[in-house]
């Protein structure tokens, strides 16, 4: 939307979505650059009963040749990192059907909604390339600053040692992360402290159609170190756990 006879140019005209601007950088310099990442803060419009809100958003874009999967991972982790640096809070993300976003997360804490997480459609991609993805990221700063920031809780490092253990899960292809983490999280036993993504793999030693994705599960005690015994049974019943919800190692 365009002010007529705006005092100052620059406010002379009235933007729905920062994206498009993004896009056409992107657009103008897709092929100087194999990758491309881009961010913007400034005021949307829009119109809720009637009345004109102009909250502030950053949204960043991410133009890149890389696995999509591997792409919608750090996307994702990008926005987390935002929300844990800001407010030290753990958004929820919940995938949506939207129109125009493909693969579309949203993102809220508690009852308020921040933002999203989204793939360019692919009938608007073909403009840019065949062989790149572009990931989004739009969160609301007007409605993150109303979140009240959680305090940081400082702990003593433990001076018993901690135990790795690594898990490569085979999956169908369009698996998406999302589910595995949830599933795994949903795994629960008093020694764990931790697990972390590691890296998604396809190809040699692995079924055609499938995936191997890996997650490296840290365990341990504050006031003990851990027996051998201890540790080979989280394994077990980890493993067992994956069989029982249809899921095998590789």
């Amino acid at each position: 939307m365009k002010i007529v006879n705006s005092g100052v140019k620059q406010y002379e005209s009235l933007r729905s979505d920062i994206l498009p601007n993004l896009l056409k950088i992107i657009y103008d310099n897709r092929k100087s650059f194999e990758e491309i990442k881009i961010f913007e803060i400034g005021r949307v419009f829009k119109m809720d009963d009637g009345k004109l809100a102009q909250p502030k958003h950053l949204t960043a874009a991410i133009y890149s040749s890389k696995d999509e999967e591997q792409l919608y991972r750090y996307t994702k982790g990008i926005s987390s990192y935002l929300l844990k640096t800001a407010k030290n809070i753990d958004g929820k993300y919940i995938q949506i059907k939207d129109d125009y976003k493909e693969h579309c997360l949203s993102i809220s804490y508690k009852d308020v909604k921040l933002g999203y997480v989204y793939s360019i459609p692919s009938s608007t991609l073909k403009l840019f390339s065949s062989k790149h993805t572009i990931k989004v990221i739009d969160i609301n700063l007007q409605l993150l600053s109303t979140v009240e920031k959680n305090p940081i809780k400082y702990e003593a490092i433990s001076k018993y040692p901690e135990t790795y253990l690594d898990f490569s899960i085979l999956t169908p292809m369009n698996t998406l992360y999302d589910d595995i983490e949830s599933l795994v999280n949903r795994f629960i036993h008093p020694l764990i402290i931790q697990t972390n993504y590691i890296d998604t793999y396809s190809g040699k030693n692995v079924p055609d159609n499938m995936k191997s994705t890996t997650i490296r599960m840290i365990i341990g005690d504050s006031n003990r170190t851990l027996q051998i015994e201890e540790i080979t049974k989280v394994k077990e019943l980890f493993i067992n756990y994956l069989n029982e919800n249809g899921l095998q190692l590789r």
